[in-house]
């Protein structure tokens, strides 16, 4: 058997009604998902671009390949992020540390940050002391 590829998950929020919109927790970690995490056709650039009443979002354990979409950021009722081991990789030097940044700024609300096995290096940017919500 072959691996599923990223156009075998394409499709368009759109294909199911405007109920999308309301939808605030979306867990499809554990999945074989794989593509890029960034472009409109991937399945996070569609999530960032249209499901902003999001409060739960997990996208743990699959196969992507590439950096968090900066439209996560604009997620700002988000919760909970599980993003561990994802496929999510970064260079510290090459924009880790500026995401850190506005995770912390951009989602206050935050309870719960999974990046684990993410690639991220370096020190903690202080501002991630700005989520007082996280427990986990």
């Amino acid at each position: 058997d072959q691996m599923p590829t990223d156009d075998d998950y394409f499709f368009s929020l759109s294909d199911f009604g405007s109920s999308w919109t309301k939808l605030t927790s979306l867990r499809l970690g554990n999945n074989f998902f794989r593509g890029s995490m960034i472009g409109l056709r991937s399945l996070p650039g569609l999530i960032a671009s249209n499901l902003g009443s999001l409060e739960e979002l997990d996208l743990s354990n699959n196969f992507f390949s590439g950096s968090m979409p900066h439209g996560f950021l604009d997620l700002t009722n988000l919760k909970a992020l599980r993003l561990g081991r994802s496929g999510l990789k970064y260079d510290y030097d090459n924009g880790a540390r500026e995401i850190l940044r506005r995770v912390a700024t951009q989602l206050p609300a935050l309870q719960e940050l999974d990046l684990a096995d993410c690639n991220i290096q370096g020190t903690i940017p202080t501002e991630l002391g700005l989520l007082s919500h996280l427990s986990n």
